[in-house]
């Protein structure tokens, strides 16, 4: 897309030196939609005359692009547009969250056996192995999720320092509640394969899966992450 500049015309959009990577706007129904980058400015050769040579461009970031930067937008958590249309999860193309078409992330429908995911909650299985929904197999919380994992049969358990190795944790108590803090430096903690935020703050359970929960800590910082149920 090409804009006159401001020496140019004073009624357009127009850029100045130093505006490249600012957001070009398109004005929807109800909000604006960002659809591209101001990429370049091409300067006058002279401020004289009627339409000096001066001219802005805008690099279009929908799934259209010239250049890959749809997969890239998509992996910051942007909703990409598809050629003007906001992503549904009907539309047949792999965009906004989904983890595979109109599958996974926000959308109703879970993914199928071989459909791509994050989490075990992106799939109709509820088990997601590097990447990919995977038959679920067992009958315990943690079937499919992690192997051998320390089991507790009290409602009120506390994890204790998890130390920086990979942890799973199984029960099939009745749980009203928990919470988990310290982990950083990309630690993860999910809860029946979903991912929670541990900041210290309490969280919110997911349902039960196989009459219980699986927690799971991957490997990481720092030695002293835990979690607690009651």
């Amino acid at each position: 897309m090409l804009t006159p500049g401001y020496a140019s015309s004073t009624t357009y959009a127009s850029l100045c030196p130093g505006d490249s990577g600012g957001p070009l706007y398109r004005q929807s129904a109800t909000d604006l939609v960002v659809v591209g980058v101001n990429a370049y400015y091409t300067f006058p050769s002279g401020w004289s005359g009627p339409a000096p040579s001066q001219t802005n461009w805008h690099t279009r970031l929908d799934t259209a692009a010239r250049y890959p930067v749809t997969t890239w937008l998509q992996g910051l958590g942007v909703s990409v547009i598809n050629g003007g249309t906001a992503p549904t999860c009907t539309d047949g193309v792999k965009n906004g969250t989904e983890t595979d078409v109109d599958c996974g992330g926000t959308c109703t429908a879970d993914c199928a056996n071989g459909k791509a995911c994050v989490t075990g909650a992106d799939c109709t299985s509820q088990s997601c192995v590097a990447g990919v929904c995977q038959p679920s197999t067992g009958t315990a919380p943690c079937s499919s999720l992690c192997t051998g994992p320390t089991v507790f049969s009290s409602a009120s358990y506390s994890s204790g320092n998890l130390g920086t190795g990979a942890r799973c944790f199984e029960t099939t108590a009745s749980l009203s509640g928990a919470n988990c803090g310290n982990f950083a430096g990309g630690r993860t903690f999910a809860v029946n394969g979903t991912a929670v935020t541990c900041n210290g703050g309490n969280i919110t359970l997911p349902a039960k899966r196989n009459g219980g929960y699986c927690f799971q800590a991957s490997a990481g910082n720092e030695a002293w992450a835990y979690f607690t149920s009651w």
